[in-house]
């Protein structure tokens, strides 16, 4: 971030008569104590769904007082800098000259890069944006540079500059993966479904056991959904075996943007439910499991 860009910020903040940043009397749902649930909030007030509009309130309550959005300007190279009112006027504006109130938007997490110090920290975030959550392909992709700073107790956004991908310019596969806890992998590696599964569903009989005549057991498999109900709903309706467990990384690592996923193939139509699971462009991988 240019250093003009960071004195704006303050000058922009002590010009309106901020003082010591305070929590809202109100506030919305949202753990702004963690830089991870301050990014899932951010991308969760801008999507909505048909007939709605995005948590205008949600957005506000995110950001630091006097923060900035650095914008890119179609069919220009150029960038404008908008408040949080300012570019809410300019979303509203986009909205009423678009059919997305009638289909909803969803902007969702792909990747993410995030390094800390003290009380400042950055997040390089690849978002893919949707009208259908469940759609395999984005209707396009860009780059969040989001600075945080924590004062006051918790975690706000100060600034916020956007890119978007388009041809000749293609996000970098450099960024760390947020999603992807390990490599993705393709061409149906081990059991099906482009290698998505780390078993295979040849070895398991029609109820869904393995292992020899006298000492056949279920297969127990993990699984990361990004922590969005739509999502995790998707999946329970698809697996009615599936356990939540939020507050678990499980074996397979999912990480604080996910939701781990217990499941079991000792159930009716156990082949179908794993081929729709992995057919889902938000799982990226399904791993077996055991219990000690």
């Amino acid at each position: 971030m240019r250093f003009w860009l960071v004195c704006g910020l303050v000058a922009a903040a002590a010009g309106a008569g901020v003082g010591p940043v305070g929590a809202a009397e109100t506030p919305p749902a949202a753990d702004v104590s963690t830089i991870e649930g301050v990014i899932v909030a951010l991308y969760r007030s801008v999507s909505f769904e048909a007939g709605g509009e995005p948590d205008w309130q949600l957005l506000r309550f995110l950001m630091l007082p006097g923060a900035v959005l650095a914008q890119p300007m179609q069919g220009s190279d150029q960038v404008e800098l908008l408040t949080v009112e300012e570019y809410i006027r300019r979303f509203k504006q986009a909205l009423d000259n678009s059919t997305l109130r009638t289909t909803g938007f969803h902007e969702t997490i792909a990747r993410i890069e995030t390094t800390s110090f003290g009380r400042t920290a950055h997040s390089h975030v690849v978002f893919e944006a949707r009208t259908d959550p469940a759609a395999a392909e984005p209707l396009g992709r860009g780059v969040d540079s989001i600075l945080l700073v924590r004062t006051g107790g918790r975690w706000w956004i100060a600034a916020i500059a956007t890119e978007l991908e388009r041809p000749g310019q293609p996000i970098p596969e450099a960024f760390t993966p947020a999603v992807t806890t390990g490599p993705v992998q393709g061409g149906g590696a081990m059991g099906s479904s482009n290698g998505k599964l780390d078993f295979n569903l040849e070895d398991l009989d029609e109820n869904g056991l393995i292992g020899p005549p006298d000492g056949k057991v279920a297969v127990s498999y993990e699984l990361c959904v990004p922590r969005d109900q739509k999502l995790v709903d998707e999946v329970r309706s698809i697996d009615p075996s599936i356990a939540i467990h939020a507050d678990s990384r499980g074996r397979i690592g999912c990480s604080p943007l996910e939701v781990l996923c217990l499941g079991s193939t000792h159930q009716r139509g156990f082949r179908e439910v794993l081929e729709k699971l992995c057919g889902l462009p938000y799982v990226r991988r399904i791993e077996r499991t055991w219990f000690e």
